[in-house]
């Protein structure tokens, strides 16, 4: 798998974390396959109703971030990045 490819649920919402690919081709999420794993997708096999959903999320932390100071907030990121990829929920 491509490093920084950003692979998607059908539904449109990103998924962040570790994919593995099955026998068949697929990718699905984990980094092995168990009970829990789901089929994930790239931006351009999403249907356009995904691809909207998608756009919205990417459209809704640009706003976001742009409210703050940049600079402020990478420092923020470095410094706890896990409360970070907890509000980009």
């Amino acid at each position: 798998m491509a490093k920084g490819t950003k692979h998607y649920f059908k539904t449109g919402k990103e998924f962040k974390g570790n994919v593995h690919k099955m026998p068949n081709g697929q990718l699905h999420s984990g980094k092995s396959h168990g009970k829990t794993s789901k089929q994930v997708v790239h931006f351009k096999d999403l249907s356009m109703r995904a691809k909207k959903v998608a756009k919205k999320w990417w459209k809704k932390r640009r706003d976001k971030l742009s409210k703050f100071d940049i600079k402020s907030e990478l420092t923020n990121i470095r410094s706890n990045p896990k409360r970070y990829l907890s509000t980009m929920d």
